[in-house]
């Protein structure tokens, strides 16, 4: 299995993207997918993508000096080991507070199976936030990790992504 970092640094926007690898006898080209990269620094309130991974997989971005967020390109996860869960939050001043409400989802279904609520203060612009989340009383399916944060002042902004659990 190919699997690789490439950092591509892009302003803030709306991308179309194709993946192609080749290698000296054959090649492939991915279909399009859209990718939004949000202005992190800015006013207006704004997530990063959400990273998931597990120690497991040993795909890291390091984020910080002695500090790691760890990636899965598969998006699949076992039960049995915690998945780690990285993202940024921008747009808060550093004299306010925001609140990160994450769902986990059974992909088709409204109701949410896990829910955690973490408040915070900006340390820095933007906002580091990491965790793990315990999978164990998932039963394996397709899944949604909703995470939506909030501002006092009712700024709201919110990312999506999908994983599978696995056995």
């Amino acid at each position: 299995s190919l699997v690789a970092r490439l950092p591509v640094g892009v302003p803030a926007g709306d991308y179309q993207v194709r993946v192609a690898v080749e290698t000296p006898t054959r090649g492939v080209v991915t279909s399009p997918f859209s990718v939004h990269v949000p202005r992190l620094t800015s006013a207006t309130i704004a997530i990063s993508d959400l990273a998931l991974g597990t120690r497991g997989v040993p795909l890291r971005l390091p984020i910080a000096p002695g500090d790691t967020a760890w990636f899965n390109p598969t998006a699949e996860f076992h039960r049995t080991e915690p998945m780690q869960l990285f993202f940024q939050v921008g747009g808060v001043p550093r004299d306010a507070s925001y609140r990160a409400n994450l769902a986990v989802l059974r992909r088709g279904e409204s109701q949410p199976l896990v829910r955690l609520s973490v408040d915070g203060r900006p340390r820095s612009e933007p906002d580091p936030i990491s965790g793990e989340i315990d999978l164990g009383r998932l039963a394996p399916g397709n899944y949604l990790l909703q995470v939506q944060v909030t501002t006092p002042d009712g700024g709201s902004a919110q990312q999506t992504r999908a994983f599978t659990v696995i056995r």
